[in-house]
């Protein structure tokens, strides 16, 4: 996620041009009455990590591939990627070069791509299709506001051109705690330049072509795939599994995230409750519920690093000091009462367990831990090949139903998320999920040729395995 990428320049622009129209039989040396067939194209963007799919928009915008604005996506993932920049000035978006490097330099760009295209003007309706292990945001349909909010602070950015950019952060008006519990939540009348968005979110078993239509009409739009929709890793819990073992790594995970935690029970009820799109000052300072939950999660991150604490003092074979002591009675009190934790073990089984892994770590381990264990919640799910051929067949159907009722999409962005840093996706499924993908396309769309171009690779990539090579996109130095 680290890994920055160039942008289109002007003159890359028109050889990407020249070639789309070529391909798609439109080329200007066409004889008058020829019969040969022209051929309907797909433009197909591939990309490493999934922020690179902006810049993709953004070449097919200055191409003419697809509309500037009024634009719909369905956006096929494991994560919902609808968090906005906390500290970067709402101004950039206009400054497609500078926004593409910051998202690319941010360790969480890959989850914040989209709604900047909603300030952009670009993007106005949304559907996100999930599968069953991702419930980040509440299933439903709703409509919200993404606005510039002045009374926020934000980071100077100094352009190319050494254009100072400042001003307020990027916020959003949903109420919801995937907005609320990083503090991207703000009163839609502090807002400026607020563009509205309205998002579908649904599992792939329960998106149906008539809902999309419902909310995407039959506006031009933009399928985006990611391939960990398919088989998702926790890069976070796949570190710890790599470094401790699958036995201490899922004990992280139930310390740090388990389902038995009280705050986690009280984000599923803020969930399950209908989020308000917009609030007031005063509705968002007297909100029971989220009183309780940030109670609630106050309570466990202090438990936690009061254990860590006491444990690195008092380490040593010794029998557990008075504080550590404290500190697992506090960590324990942070699970429901009577809590069935993991296989038949109550809590404080559990915590004393946590407990012994620790103070047999080294510095470097617990360090480890403590920097991995606040993103165990995040969906980790490897798929089966049973389990691979439901999500295609659901996903397949989805889009030839839609394509009855419906445009097709005008292009189509598919990230491998695959890194040297981070992998989202399993790496050894990569390929033959991307192979699948483009079969499926093809199936899908069978009077329109597969244009592909990859975003970003250091080399040309062959599509299929047959030898073919194709044109990346060209790179800015």
């Amino acid at each position: 996620m680290q890994r920055a990428t160039g942008t289109l320049a002007p003159e890359e622009v028109r050889v990407l041009a020249k070639r789309r129209r070529q391909r798609a039989g439109g080329a200007a040396g066409e004889k008058e009455g020829e019969a040969e067939k022209k051929i309907k194209t797909l433009p197909v963007y591939v990309s490493g990590d999934h922020n690179e799919a902006l810049e993709s928009l953004h070449a097919a915008i200055r191409v003419g591939e697809v509309a500037f604005s009024g634009l719909a996506m369905l956006h096929v993932d494991s994560h919902p990627d609808l968090m906005v920049p906390p500290r970067m000035p709402a101004d950039l978006v206009f400054k497609p070069r500078e926004l593409h490097w910051e998202l690319a330099k941010s360790e969480t760009g890959i989850a914040e791509f989209i709604l900047p295209a909603v300030y952009a003007g670009h993007l106005e309706r949304l559907v996100w299709l999930r599968p069953t292990w991702a419930d980040q945001l509440p299933d439903g349909q709703w409509e919200f506001k993404v606005g510039k909010a002045p009374g926020c602070s934000a980071d100077e950015i100094i352009t190319e051109d050494d254009e100072r950019v400042n001003g307020g952060p990027l916020r959003v008006t949903w109420r919801t705690p995937y907005y609320e519990d990083e503090g991207l939540t703000c009163p839609v009348e502090d807002l400026q330049g607020a563009k509205s968005v309205e998002i579908l979110v649904a599992g792939a078993a329960t998106c149906t072509p008539q809902a999309f239509v419902q909310v995407c009409g039959d506006r031009p739009w933009v399928l985006d795939i990611c391939l960990d929709y398919f088989s998702v890793n926790n890069p976070f819990y796949v570190d710890l599994q790599t470094k401790l073992g699958v036995k201490a790594a899922t004990l992280c995970q139930e310390v740090y995230a388990g389902e038995t935690l009280a705050w986690r029970r009280l984000e599923r009820a803020r969930q399950l409750r209908v989020p308000e799109s917009e609030a007031s000052v005063a509705a968002q300072e007297h909100d029971p519920l989220k009183t309780r939950y940030d109670a609630a999660k106050r309570k466990h991150d202090d438990a936690i690093a009061a254990l860590l604490s006491a444990v690195v003092e008092n380490a040593g074979p010794d029998m557990p000091t008075e504080a550590t002591s404290q500190a697992s009675a506090a960590l324990c009190a942070c699970f429901e009462p009577g809590a069935d934790v993991a296989h038949d073990k109550g809590p404080s089984e559990v915590v004393e367990a946590f407990v012994d892994l620790v103070r047999g770590a080294s510095a470097e381990t617990r360090a480890l831990i403590a920097s991995c264990g606040p993103n165990l919640d995040l969906p980790h799910h490897r798929s089966s090949e049973s389990e691979l051929d439901s999500l295609f067949a659901h996903l397949r159907e989805l889009l030839l139903s839609v394509s009855a009722s419906a445009q097709e999409p005008s292009i189509v962005t598919i990230a491998k998320s695959s890194s040297d840093l981070l992998d989202y996706t399993p790496v050894d499924q990569v390929q033959g999920l991307f192979d699948r993908t483009l079969a499926m396309l093809r199936t899908v769309y069978p009077d329109r040729e597969l244009d592909i171009s990859f975003v970003d690779e250091d080399e040309d990539e062959d599509e299929d395995g047959d030898g073919n090579k194709n044109e990346n996109i060209p790179e800015k130095s």
